[in-house]
Parts: C-alpha cells; sequence; structure tokens
C-alpha cells in the first residue's frame, strides 16, 4: 500500500481514538472567573493589600511576563451578591499557577500552595479553597494572588499563569468545575501513558531484533529512538498528574528526553538511510545534545540556571534540520525508504504547526489545553513512518534472500536436500549421508570434442546451454534431478523408480530431435548415448569447510557410467543393465533387446546390458522388431560357442537392418573366433577400456 494512503488511515485511527476536539472550557453556571490587573513589583503583602503598588489590566492568553521578577501581585474584585451565591455555600479553585502563590480577600490569606522561601513550588494540581461565610457576606471583596516563581523556572520559559487562576462560585459548581478539570486532565495522562507504553513495547522489540541479527543496526537506532520517545511522553504523563507533583521535579524532564530523542534520531537517519555513521560535525552535535539531556534529567529545573534555554531550542532545531537534510538529500538520490520518512516527517511537523496555531487560537484556556491530539498524531506519523521505512526496507532483504535462495538451487540440487532430511542449505555439513537405491542416467554427446573445436568457446557455450535447457525439464518432469553436469554430459539421479529414469532417458532423446530440427544450418547436429544403472549408493557431502560439494559414491554410479560409453561401442542410443530391467514394472512398457553379457575393466561380475529398442528411429525400431527373434537366437548360439552358426545369423541380422551396429559388431567377432577359438569360453564380454 501507498505509504501516503497509511499515513492517512493512521491519522484517521489516531484521530478517531483520542477524540477530534478538546474537553469543553465553559464554567459550571454561577461560576465566574473575575478580570485581573498585575503589579510586577514585589512589594510585601502589607503594601499591596494597602494597593501601594502600580496596577495595570492583563489578559493572561497574551501575558508575556518573562521579564517579571519572583514575586508577581494579581489583584481583581468580586461581588459575591452579584454573584447569587449563598454566602454560606461560596468557593474558589485556583489553578494555572507555576511556582507558589498565597490568596487574599480582603486582606486576609485563606489559601496558599508551595513555600516562596524553601523553593519549592506547589504541586501540579486545582486546590479547592472555601470562603469563610464572614467574608462573602460582605459582598464586594478585593481578590490579591500574590505569586512566585524561582529563577530556574523562569528559565525554563514556563509561564507564571497560563490561564485566569482562580473560579469562585457556589461550592458545588466550584466542585463539578475542579472535577471535569481533573477528567480532562486525567484523560491526556492517560493517552501519553497509552503512547508511552506502545512505544516502549515497539523500542524494545526492535532492540531485541537486532540483538538477535547485528547486521540489522536501523533496528537498533530506531528501537532507542522509541525508547527514548516512550521515556519522553512518560514524563509529559507525569507532568500531567493530577496527583500533586511538584512542578520543579518534572519541568525539565521533558525537555531533556525529548533532547536525547532527537540526538537518537539523528543517529537512525545517517545510519539507515546512509549506511554509516554521521560525520565529525553532527558527531559534536549529537555529543552536545546528549551532554544536555543527561544536565536536564539529573539537575531537574535547577539546570536552567546554567543552560539556556534557547541553545537547547537552536542544538534541537539544528538536529532535527540535519535529520530532516539527511532524509530529503536521499529521497532525492532514489531512496524510497528516505521518501517514505520524509513524508512522514512532513506530516510530524504539519500536526506541531497546527498545534501551535491551535493553542494560539485559544481564548478560554481552561481545559482547552489539555487536548494533544494533534502532537499524538504526529508522533504516531513519525514512528509510522520510520516503521514503515524499516519494514519495507525487510521485506526487500527477505526478496534478496528469496532471490538468494532460488539462485542457490540452480547450482545446489535441492532434491539433494531432501534426500538427506535437511529443509535448507545452511543446515547442510560436511559428511552428511544417506544410504539409497537408485537409478543413475549418464549422457554423453558423441563426437562432442571435435565439434566444439570447430565451433569454438563462444559458440559452444550456447550449444550447451540450449542443450541443457532442453534436456533438464524431461528430468525434472520424470521426478529425477542433475546431480552434475559434466560439460556436454549430464549424470542425473531418480528416486522415483527404474521406469521413470527410463521415460526421461526417452524423453531427452525425442527432446534432442527437437532441438535439431530448430537448430540453424550452422549448428551441427548432435547425437548422444544414455546409460542407466540401478542400485544401491551413498548420497552425502565431501570436500573442505570453505568448499562442499554434493555427489554420490558407489559402484552403481561408476557402472552407469561405464554402460553409456558402452554405446558408442554396440551403436546404440540407450543402453540398460540386468540390474535396472528386472526393476522395470511388469509387463515391462518398454521394447528391450539383449546386447550382451560384459565385464567391464576393473569389475569381477559380468553384467547383461539391453538396448532400449524405443530410443531409436521408428524405421529401425520397426526393423529391430522383426529381427528380435532372429537376434536373440544368434546370441543364444554366440553364448554356445557355436561361432559360424551365430556369424550366419548375425549377417541375416544386418542384412535385413543395414543400420544394427551390434549385429555388425558380433559378425566381426565371430569372424576372429572362428579363426582361433577360445580354449575356455563362457560367453562374456571382457572390455579393457572404460
Amino acid at each position: 500500500m501507498n505509504a501516503r494512503i497509511l499515513f492517512l488511515v493512521a491519522g484517521a485511527v489516531l484521530l478517531a481514538a483520542c477524540g477530534g476536539g478538546g474537553p469543553d472550557s465553559s464554567r459550571s453556571l454561577g461560576v465566574f472567573e473575575p478580570s485581573w490587573e498585575v503589579c510586577r513589583d514585589d512589594l510585601p503583602a502589607p503594601l499591596a493589600i494597602a494597593g501601594a503598588c502600580p496596577w495595570s489590566p492583563i489578559s493572561f492568553e497574551h501575558w508575556k511576563n518573562d521579564d517579571a521578577g519572583e514575586g508577581v501581585w494579581l489583584r481583581a474584585t468580586f461581588d459575591f451578591s452579584a454573584g447569587g451565591a449563598s454566602a454560606r455555600d461560596v468557593a474558589a479553585s485556583v489553578t494555572s499557577v507555576v511556582g507558589a502563590w498565597t490568596l487574599y480577600v480582603d486582606g486576609q490569606v485563606i489559601a496558599s500552595a508551595g513555600d516562596a522561601k524553601a523553593d519549592r513550588p506547589a504541586p501540579l494540581q486545582p486546590v479547592f479553597v472555601s470562603i469563610p461565610p464572614s467574608l462573602a457576606e460582605r459582598g464586594q471583596v478585593s481578590l490579591l494572588l500574590h505569586t512566585w516563581r524561582p529563577a530556574r523556572l523562569r528559565a525554563a520559559l514556563l509561564p507564571r499563569v497560563y490561564q485566569n487562576p482562580v473560579a469562585i462560585g457556589p461550592a458545588a459548581a466550584v466542585r463539578s468545575d475542579m472535577e471535569r478539570e481533573r477528567l480532562a486532565v486525567g484523560r491526556t495522562q492517560e493517552h501519553w501513558a497509552i503512547l508511552a507504553c506502545l512505544l516502549g513495547a515497539l523500542g524494545l522489540y526492535h532492540v531485541y531484533l537486532y540483538r538477535r541479527r547485528r547486521e540489522l543496526n536501523g533496528y537498533l537506532w530506531y528501537g532507542l529512538f522509541l525508547l527514548a520517545l516512550c521515556l519522553w511522553t512518560g514524563s509529559n504523563a507525569l507532568g500531567r498528574s493530577p496527583f500533586g507533583i511538584e512542578v520543579g521535579r518534572i519541568a525539565a524532564l521533558p525537555g531533556g528526553l525529548s533532547t536525547l530523542a532527537i540526538a537518537v534520531n539523528l543517529e537512525f537517519f545517517w545510519r539507515f538511510l546512509r549506511g554509516r555513521a554521521p560525520s565529525l560535525g553532527w558527531r559534536i552535535l549529537q555529543g552536545a545534545l546528549v551532554l544536555m539531556a543527561l544536565v536536564h534529567v539529573v539537575f531537574g529545573s535547577h539546570a536552567y540556571l546554567f543552560v539556556v534555554p534557547p541553545t537547547r531550542e537552536v542544538l534541537t532545531s539544528a538536529a532535527m534540520l540535519g535529520g530532516v537534510w539527511v532524509a530529503a538529500r536521499e529521497a532525492y538520490r532514489g531512496n524510497r525508504d528516505a521518501r517514505t520518512i520524509v513524508w512522514g516527517t512532513s506530516a510530524a511537523v504539519g500536526c506541531a504547526v497546527l498545534q501551535f496555531v491551535r493553542q494560539l487560537s485559544i481564548t478560554d484556556a481552561s481545559g482547552s489545553s489539555h487536548d494533544m491530539t494533534l502532537v499524538f498524531l504526529g508522533i504516531v506519523l513519525l514512528v509510522f513512518a520510520m516503521g514503515i521505512a524499516l519494514a519495507n526496507n525487510f521485506t526487500r532483504v527477505l526478496e534478496n534472500l528469496a532471490a538468494t535462495h532460488q539462485a542457490a538451487r540452480r547450482f545446489v540440487p535441492f532434491e539433494f536436500l531432501e534426500l538427506l532430511g535437511k529443509p535448507s542449505i545452511v543446515e547442510v555439513r560436511k559428511g552428511d549421508q544417506v544410504e539409497l537405491e537408485m537409478s543413475v542416467l549418464f549422457t554423453d554427446l558423441r563426437g562432442f570434442t571435435t565439434l566444439s573445436e570447430k565451433m569454438g568457446p563462444k559458440k559452444t557455450f550456447s550449444v550447451i546451454n540450449r542443450y541443457l535447457g532442453h534436456m533438464a525439464p524431461e528430468i525434472h518432469a520424470e521426478g529425477g534431478f542433475i546431480d552434475k553436469t559434466l560439460g556436454d554430459g549430464i549424470m542425473a539421479l531418480f528416486h522415483t523408480g527404474s521406469d521413470a529414469a527410463v521415460r526421461a532417458a526417452l524423453a531427452m532423446v525425442r527432446a534432442l530431435g527437437e532441438m535439431n530440427e530448430e537448430s540453424d544450418d550452422c549448428t551441427p547436429r548432435l547425437e548422444m548415448g544414455l546409460g542407466i544403472h540401478s542400485g544401491p549408493l551413498t548420497l552425502g557431502t565431501i570436500g573442505a569447510e570453505t568448499r562442499l560439494d554434493c555427489t554420490v559414491i558407489g559402484d552403481t554410479a561408476n557402472l552407469a557410467s561405464r554402460v553409456e560409453s558402452m554405446t558408442k561401442y554396440y551403436g546404440a542410443t540407450l543402453l540398460i543393465t540386468e540390474a535396472t530391467k528386472v526393476r522395470l514394472t511388469s509387463p515391462c512398457p518398454f521394447q528391450l533387446r539383449e546386447v550382451d553379457l560384459v565385464q567391464a575393466k576393473g569389475k569381477t561380475e559380468p553384467i547383461r546390458i539391453y538396448e532400449v529398442v524405443d530410443a531409436e528411429p521408428v524405421d529401425a525400431q520397426e526393423r529391430k522388431r522383426v529381427g528380435a527373434v532372429g537376434f536373440a537366437d544368434a546370441l543364444a548360439a554366440y553364448r554356445r560357442g557355436e561361432f559360424l552358426a551365430a556369424k550366419e545369423a548375425f549377417a541375416a541380422c544386418a542384412e535385413r537392418d543395414p543400420t544394427d551396429a551390434s549385429a555388425r559388431l558380433y559378425v566381426e567377432r565371430c569372424d576372429v573366433l572362428v579363426e582361433a577359438p577360445p580354449a575356455m569360453w563362457d560367453g562374456v564380454t571382457r572390455l579393457e577400456g572404460k
């Protein structure tokens, strides 16, 4: 599926899961937020209460208070009688204050949180404040809120008050508003926590993949990036917790962990997209980011006293732009994975911009700042894009592995592995072997050495490849497989029976005829001989640890090769041994003719060999079929030592079929034996050559 479509699907799913809008920001009926004025001079309480402070109107949504000192006073008036609340059931909620604070009503302290002297900010949770009935009965009262923010939180660029800090109304309505605020924060915290768990699980999974296969270094850095994001999202969940965690303890965690994630992500971009480590300049930038992250994590918000936030923003922006530059450059060069990552990065940046614009457009910040759907969406799309790129890369690796596997099949017969009981080539070891009963087929082109000298190397290779291309399918069609090619020769093994070997040999003869008909006038016509022997053999691997070969060892293979070489001597196309004949199904589906009783060189026992007449041209088949009885009678006379009678019978066969090379051979033998009869005769032909 196209990566862009996947991004749209992921975004739609996340929006459906997180909800498209923020929580309801309206106040309950009867709850009011007063309008405030600000005094930026950190005066003592008596002076502020007395009004000895220059007051100016304030809008919290646009209040730029970075130049304010540690202490700031806020003032407002509220008319309880106008609010319509009962004086005996009035309360206020104080929230959104970063640091310590104290609330005064008509100069009387009624609530406080945090400790300015002890440098302990207030917990990040709303505070319910009961208004004494004696104060509420006065009608219009003066509200003073003294906020204190230490220098380390100012350096962190955290706002002093990011929305209207006090809401006043009936106690039940105020509690309802606080509960709604708590639920809104809880939902956001839950989303951050779920995202952190998912990122952590995915990160550990990819690190585990790298541990199993160290060549996949992209998985390592992707996993570490996910783990860094997991810690970052977890710190955000902690920072938004409604359970009273002090802001000073966690103010620096998200910034530090996000810096660490950016440094790791830059490493991923280089390792995965460019296939190498970052250059020295980028290494220095990464080191600075990691050091800054450690400072934030170790020292908390105190880190902002000696790490100026603009420095962190500049370094992280440079790292992010560097990652985008690497991805864009590789995408321009045609890297498909880089293009996917560019799409994801662009989507994440777009979500961040939309979230920023959305926050700027908020006029009533009560609860709305907790809707982080676009942030979630941006993170997921970036992680999703990187995951797709890794998956696509892994898919290509598997495809290359499958192609390599298929290529290996052309060099190592996988039927060989199946007979060894090895499901994969990687499990084959030197010395693996198995004893089987098989039929072995040898073929050889007649006079090909002379032909190759005339054709030259290039033409010879072309002819051999065409020849093997016609032969191999016929062998495989009968369940056999090629053990090895011997130049213009073939050694094939059949564990499916002798019938299959003979059928394959006959099909190969027909295929060679078709090949000759398709050849041009410049290509000589080819002829071949085939020999088949059946019996037990050992199939296994031999060689050294660095170079193995699959082969068969045993007399069966050696004798099959000898039988093939006899085809030239007897002028036959296909010869089989008696061991193969007795393994054929009964009745025999082939036309056979016994040719001789032969003792091959180096052998002690003679074997009967048979010509498969079906391999000869059609007219020759008919002549041999008609003369089969006469040839058998002549061979019987020859075995009995009646050489003169045998000569006359073989001569009659040769006259009837001038192409019968075996009959002519026996006529020549009988001439010699008539002239010099042997002292002892057993009818066995002893061959001196291979």
